[in-house]
C-alpha cells in the first residue's frame, strides 16, 4: 500500500472508528419506531407461506373483519413449509427472488416475528456491507485511507441507514454488489480459477437476491472486457465461464419468471407512469443528496441550494477520479455507476415513467458517488498544500456532519420518505385510534391490501373492516358509530355513497369520512 503524506492516518482511523460506531448505533436505534408499511407487510405475508390470494380469499370473504383477523396473514401459515414461501414469491411477486425471504424464514423461527425481530435480519446484513467495502476499497485503490473515508461515508449515510431497517433484501443486495464486485477485482489481478469460483457463487447470490443484479452483471462485463481490449484472453475467458456458471446457477428463476412474466409486468407497471418533469427532476436531485443529507419530505424543499451543491460536489469528484485515478479503477466505478442507471433513466426520458427514481434501485449508484467521493476527498485532504487540505478536510467534516444531523432526524420519526405509500399511515392508525366506534370500508385491489395490513400493526382491536371487492356499496351499516372509506381504489364505493347524496371528507391521504346526514 503507498504511504500516507501530509496526513496523520493513526489519528484518522480512530476517528473513522468512532463514526462506524456511531453509524452502527443508528442502525440499532430505534428499529420498531417507524411504520411497518406496505412492503414490509408483504415480506412478512410471503414468509408466512400465504400469498395474497389467499389473503383476499380470506379477508374479503368474511366481509365483517377485524385487525386480529389481519394480523393471522402476517404469521406462519398453519402447516406451512420453506416451499409456500418460495411458491408465493415465484407465482405473484418473481422480480424478488427468494433468498432473502428464505433467510428471513429461518431467522423468524429463530427470534420471533416481531418488527423489531424481523427488521435485525437486515441490519445484521448491514454490519457485513462495511467488510465488504473495506475490501473493494483495498482491490480497486489499494489504500487504506480511501478505504477508511468510504467506510465513513457510508457509515453516517442517511439512506443507508434507512434501508438498514427495511424488512426488504437490500441491505444484502448492497453486500452482495460490494462482494461480487471485490471478487471479480481480486480474480482479475490473481487469475486464479478458485478465485473465479468465488466471484461466480458471489454474483449468483446477487441474483437470487435481487433482479436488478443483472445491471450489475452487465457492468462487470463490459469492464473486463475493456480492460482486456476486446480480446479473449484467458481472463475474459474466466470471466464468461464464471458468469455463465451464474446464470447456470440462476437458471431456475429465471425460468419461473418466464413462466409469470406477466405478474412480473404487472406488479412493475407502476414504474411505467410518467411524473411531470418538473417533479421528476426534483426527485432525481433528492435521491442524489439523500446518499449524504436527507431532513424528510416536509423539510427537504428547503434545502434545495444543499442538494444543488452536494450535486456539484458529487460532478466534479467524477471528473477528479476520471482525471486523476488509474485507468482500470475510475473505468470499474464510472461502468457500474452507467450501466446500472442509464438503463433505467433512458426509458424514463423516452418513453415515460419513474424507474430511475426509485431509491431502492439506485444502490450500484449510491456506491459508485461513494466511492469517487472517498477517493476525491481522501486525495484532498492529504495533499501538500496547508490551506487546500483545511479546506477539504472542513467539506468533509461538514458531509459527515449531515449525515449525522439527518440519521438523527430520521430515527426520532415515526415515518419517512422511504415508507411511500404507507407515509401518512400513523397519521391515519392515530385518527382512526381517536373515533368513535369507527369502522373502515375498503376494497380489494391497488395499494390497499398492503396498506391494511401495515395499519394493522398501529389500530387498537376496537377498529372494525368491512372489506369488499371494487364495487358500490350496496348499503350504509346502521349503528356503526364513525363510518370511515380507506384506500387507494375505492372510487365505486364513494361515488355510491355520492349518488345517494352522502357527505364525504377528506381527512388524511387515502382517508375519507362519512359525514352524518345528507347533502341538500
Amino acid at each position: 500500500m503507498p504511504t500516507l503524506r501530509h496526513v496523520n492516518f493513526k489519528w484518522l482511523r480512530l476517528l473513522f472508528i468512532i463514526i462506524l460506531c456511531v453509524g452502527i448505533a443508528f442502525r440499532v436505534t430505534n428499529i420498531d419506531k417507524k411504520v411497518y408499511w406496505h412492503d414490509e407487510a408483504y415480506t412478512s405475508l410471503r414468509i408466512a407461506g400465504y400469498t395474497m390470494k389467499d389473503f383476499s380469499q380470506g379477508a374479503y370473504a368474511h366481509r365483517d373483519s377485524s385487525i386480529k383477523y389481519l394480523q393471522t396473514f402476517q404469521r406462519f401459515k398453519p402447516g406451512s413449509q420453506l416451499k409456500d414461501t418460495i411458491h408465493s414469491l415465484a407465482v405473484e411477486d418473481s422480480q424478488h427472488p427468494p433468498l432473502y425471504y428464505v433467510l428471513l424464514r429461518f431467522w423468524v423461527k429463530l427470534f420471533g416475528n416481531s418488527v423489531t425481530a424481523i427488521r435485525s435480519l437486515s441490519i445484521f446484513f448491514s454490519f457485513l456491507v462495511f467488510p465488504c467495502l473495506y475490501w473493494l476499497c483495498l482491490e480497486l485503490f489499494q489504500s487504506y485511507l480511501i478505504a477508511w473515508m468510504a467506510i465513513a461515508l457510508l457509515a453516517v449515510s442517511p439512506v443507508h441507514v434507512l434501508f438498514a431497517q427495511e424488512a426488504r433484501q437490500y441491505a444484502l443486495w448492497t453486500v452482495t454488489i460490494l462482494g461480487s464486485s471485490a471478487a471479480l477485482l481480486r480474480a482479475i489481478r490473481l487469475n486464479k480459477t478458485q478465485i473465479w469460483i468465488v466471484y461466480a457463487f458471489a454474483l449468483a447470490t446477487s441474483f437470487y437476491t435481487f433482479f436488478l443484479s443483472g445491471l450489475v452483471a452487465v457492468a462487470h462485463g463490459i469492464y473486463v472486457f475493456i480492460i482486456e481490449k476486446f480480446k479473449l484472453s484467458k481472463r475474459a475467458i474466466a470471466y464468461l465461464l464464471s458468469s455463465g456458471l451464474s446464470l447456470l446457477l440462476f437458471t431456475p428463476w429465471i425460468l419461473s419468471l418466464i413462466q409469470n412474466y406477466s405478474m412480473f409486468q404487472m406488479t412493475t407497471g407502476w414504474t411505467n407512469n410518467a411524473l411531470p418533469a418538473d417533479i421528476f427532476s426534483r426527485r432525481w436531485l433528492l435521491n442524489i443528496g439523500h446518499v449524504f443529507f436527507d431532513l424528510g419530505l416536509e423539510k427537504d424543499p428547503e434545502f434545495l441550494i444543499v442538494y444543488f451543491l452536494l450535486l456539484f460536489l458529487i460532478v466534479y469528484a467524477v471528473y477528479f477520479t476520471i482525471r486523476h485515478a488509474p485507468l482500470r479503477v475510475w473505468l470499474f466505478i464510472i461502468t457500474l455507476m452507467a450501466a446500472t442507471t442509464l438503463p433505467l433513466l433512458i426509458p424514463d426520458i423516452i418513453k415515460g415513467g419513474q424507474r430511475s427514481i426509485v431509491p431502492r434501485y439506485l444502490f450500484p449508484g449510491y456506491l459508485s458517488i461513494q466511492l469517487v467521493v472517498a477517493y476525491l476527498l481522501s486525495k484532498k485532504i492529504s495533499q501538500s498544500r496547508l490551506l487546500a487540505r483545511r479546506i477539504w478536510q472542513a467539506i468533509a467534516t461538514l458531509l459527515i456532519l449531515a449525515g449525522i444531523i439527518s440519521c438523527t432526524l430520521s430515527s426520532q420519526a415515526n415515518t419517512w420518505w422511504i415508507k411511500e405509500i404507507s407515509y401518512s399511515n400513523p397519521q391515519v392508525a392515530s385518527f382512526l385510534n381517536r373515533a368513535n366506534n369507527p369502522l373502515i370500508v375498503s376494497t380489494n385491489g391497488c395499494i390497499n391490501n398492503g396498506n391494511l395490513l401495515s395499519l394493522s400493526y398501529l389500530l387498537e382491536p376496537k377498529v372494525r373492516l368491512r372489506l369488499v371487492d371494487i364495487a358500490p356499496l350496496k348499503e350504509i351499516p346502521k349503528n356503526s358509530g364513525d363510518i370511515f372509506i380507506y384506500g387507494d381504489c375505492t372510487e365505486p364505493v364513494r361515488d355510491s355513497l355520492i349518488k345517494k347524496k352522502h357527505k364525504l371528507e377528506l381527512i388524511l391521504p387515502y382517508l375519507w369520512q362519512l359525514k352524518s346526514g345528507k347533502e341538500n
